[in-house]
């Protein structure tokens, strides 16, 4: 038998088991469900960075007016990716405060619930035995203090999961809009077009063994850097 049966099996205990059923949920699913938040925010932290690894070695390779506009969007590509993964880590973050709180509030619903069912269980025990109109007389004051520490227990648990709620509802809202926030690629100076001035030149470098200048990894205008580049 749960507690809450326990409780509802005593006078006046019914009213107490339902007040105790509004603070019992699912913490587990919803630390897991921060997990899952925080695991997306890692994997999207590891490819942001690589992809922020990735232009600066073209920015190291490459130098012209191209080559900084380049620069520069992918920088505002990085940052979007920051805030998107903080956004989720702050989510998480709340999740696990929502949880905790449901572990809390139903731990001491449960241990005000069992008290009470105890109490109770032990005047029926006597000699003789009393009746139930008996019992629930006496239960009077236990009833009204068990009733009045769940009240608040579910007010109090009640502002916690909303406070959670509203932390998560002003995370999502820092997500950047790429859309508006990022134009298309094509249509960037960078890209090579007709019409365009080709702003991408080769940094020269010195080579170890000779001194003599070299192109970095390319020898022609026509192909590129590692990939990138008109």
């Amino acid at each position: 038998m749960s507690a809450l049966d326990e409780v509802r099996s005593v006078p006046g205990g019914a009213e107490l088991a339902d007040l105790a059923a509004q603070v019992i949920g699912d913490p587990g699913a919803i630390s897991a469900a921060a997990a899952d938040w925080r695991t997306a925010a890692g994997t999207g932290q590891q490819h942001t960075d690589a992809v922020r690894t990735a232009a600066a070695d073209v920015g190291e390779a490459w130098r012209g007016d191209s080559a900084e506009a380049f620069a520069g969007y992918m920088d505002r590509a990085t940052r979007c990716g920051d805030r998107l993964q903080q956004a989720w880590r702050e989510c998480a973050g709340h999740l696990d405060t929502a949880a905790e709180a449901l572990r809390a509030a139903e731990s001491q619903a449960l241990e005000i619930c069992q008290g009470y069912a105890a109490a109770a269980y032990e005047l029926r025990a006597a000699h003789p035995p009393p009746t139930d109109e008996q019992v629930a007389q006496s239960m009077r004051p236990a009833l009204d203090e068990a009733r009045g520490a769940l009240g608040r227990l579910v007010t109090d648990t009640g502002s916690a999961l909303s406070g959670a709620a509203g932390g998560i509802e002003s995370a999502l809202g820092t997500i950047p809009d790429v859309a508006a926030e990022l134009p298309e690629p094509d249509d960037q100076p960078f890209t090579p077009g007709s019409g365009r001035p080709l702003g991408w030149s080769p940094e020269q470098q010195e080579q170890q063994d000779g001194g003599s200048a070299t192109l970095a990894a390319a020898t022609s205008s026509s192909g590129g850097f590692g990939g990138y580049g008109p």
